[in-house]
């Protein structure tokens, strides 16, 4: 005896991609940027996706007109301060370095949203001259006090109780090399002795 499937048990029919016009596209952009946090390019890239799928099913769609109306979206999304890569930047560059995050791997993290180089660097060093502190000798480099919350988080070097090990400190180097520390930084955390540790500014 066939029996109907419970509602919340049927499979949902996808929904039809909505068509696409310049209003569409700032109420869905508005309601995006209220949910996360975006550079302009990464933004562009979700809602391009968002475009292609409308245009796929609506044919008589013109896939170029469609991203003129993106550009002119974001603009006004821009204008009004929704969007802004610097602001953006300097969000990400300090949550990452305070997570113990190295120089390299934010870099690189924020090239893949979509953010210039020179704009990622200025923000880097403006955050960096603030994230370090003096020790008693003299300031700390800023990847060295990232590279120690790094080693904290993992109980790596000094902050592991287990007995020193060649074993330990050859997997201490590597996550922080995996980590994007050079080999001078990650030797230096390493070999700090754990009674240095007091002297470490962490916040």
């Amino acid at each position: 005896m066939d029996t109907e499937k419970p509602s919340s048990q049927k499979k949902r029919k996808p929904k039809t991609p909505k068509k696409i016009n310049e209003r569409y596209l700032y109420n869905a952009g508005l309601y995006y940027l209220k949910r996360y946090t975006a550079s302009i390019e990464h933004f562009k890239g979700v809602m391009r996706r968002k475009i292609k799928k409308s245009c796929d099913h609506h044919t008589d769609q013109d896939f170029g007109a469609c991203l003129t109306m993106l550009d002119a979206a974001t603009d006004r999304l821009v204008d009004e301060g929704f969007l802004d890569d610097e602001a953006y930047t300097r969000g990400m560059v300090t949550s990452l370095r305070r997570k113990g995050k190295s120089h390299k791997l934010i870099a690189q993290k924020l090239r893949t949203k979509g953010l210039a180089p020179d704009l990622i660097h200025s923000e880097l060093e403006s955050f960096d001259e603030y994230f370090v502190t003096p020790d008693r000798d003299g300031d700390i480099s800023a990847d060295f006090k990232a590279a120690l919350i790094h080693a904290r988080k993992k109980r790596l070097g000094p902050y592991n109780a287990k007995p020193a090990s060649d074993e330990l400190y050859k997997r201490g180097l590597g996550s922080l090399a995996r980590a994007g520390f050079s080999y001078e930084t990650a030797k230096r955390v390493m070999d700090l002795p754990q009674e240095d540790l007091q002297n470490m500014p962490m916040t």
